[in-house]
């Protein structure tokens, strides 16, 4: 298992190094999980985005009623943060205002604790033993 993430993360790191010497627009979000206990809770957390490596000015958009699409007052505005209240996973996408073009997308993923399994009583409880 450690050896896999040690790998993930180089792999991860290799492709974020490629894009940055290429010039390629980047885009980052912090945390990237929200764990929830149960179908019915909601995800609540602080949430920033950052992105590298974009000459304009910026929006973001999400396939969510919870973000309402925002826009960078300037080039030089290189992250957002806001509150997100989701249940669901949320797709974000980066936008040059001007052009309305796609330069980058992120997931913000919402996953279930996994539930333990009950342990099964071997003893009767009216055993006298």
């Amino acid at each position: 298992m450690l050896l896999l993430l040690s790998i993930t993360s180089k792999v991860f790191a290799n492709a974020e190094n490629e894009m940055a010497a290429e010039g390629l627009p980047h885009v980052s979000i912090t945390p990237q999980l929200c764990i929830i206990k149960s179908d019915d809770e909601r995800c609540r957390t602080e949430v920033a985005i950052h992105w590298e490596n974009v000459s304009g000015v910026v929006c973001i958009e999400a396939d969510s009623d919870s973000f309402h699409a925002w826009c960078a007052s300037s080039t030089e505005q290189q992250s957002h943060t806001f509150t997100l209240d989701t249940d669901t996973d949320v797709h974000f996408v980066l936008k040059d205002k001007a052009s309305g073009q796609l330069l980058a997308g992120i997931d913000f993923k919402t996953t279930l604790v996994a539930k333990q399994p009950l342990r099964r009583r071997y003893r009767n409880p009216w055993s006298l033993f």
